[in-house]
């Protein structure tokens, strides 16, 4: 069994904690203005592109790795229904990452490496200088522009 089945996960990990909303804000690093442009934003993308999104902040996500989590969430929460036009932007803090998951059916118009892309050149100098609501704001803002550019 692939390590990363999301019910290979769930066995091994329980089951991840349901969606609350487009924003899962778990740090608390979230002001409710900041949270409220998120969910604006994620609203947006569903309403123009027919694409879902969701947004997760973590203190840490041991046992799992970043990456693991992210993918974890993103299938097992169905972000992107049927078509898997989904994608999840994950932080964890201890970790000190961000992730940007993929749904299947967003992947010809947002690759992994167009994803790393837009972190390692927008987003991580953004959390580098401490602006994690910014960096967040900011991925999902490019994460939509690139999807818009493809629509």
């Amino acid at each position: 069994m692939n390590e990363l089945d999301p019910t290979a996960l769930a066995t091994r990990y329980g089951r991840p904690p349901p969606p609350r909303a487009d924003v899962l804000d778990a740090a608390q690093v979230l002001d409710d203005a900041q949270e409220g442009e998120l969910i604006g934003r994620i609203a947006t993308l569903r309403a123009t592109h027919g694409a879902d999104c969701a947004v997760v902040v973590l203190k840490r996500t041991a046992p799992l790795t970043p990456a693991e989590m992210a993918f974890w969430l993103l299938n097992h929460w169905g972000i992107g229904g049927r078509q898997n036009r989904g994608l999840l932007v994950l932080l964890a803090l201890e970790e000190r990452r961000i992730e940007v998951e993929v749904g299947y059916g967003l992947e010809p118009i947002v690759s992994d490496a167009a994803a790393d892309a837009i972190l390692d050149e927008h987003i991580v100098p953004l959390l580098s200088a401490g602006d994690l609501a910014k960096a967040l704001d900011e991925s999902v803002a490019r994460l939509v522009a690139a999807i818009g550019e493809h629509a």
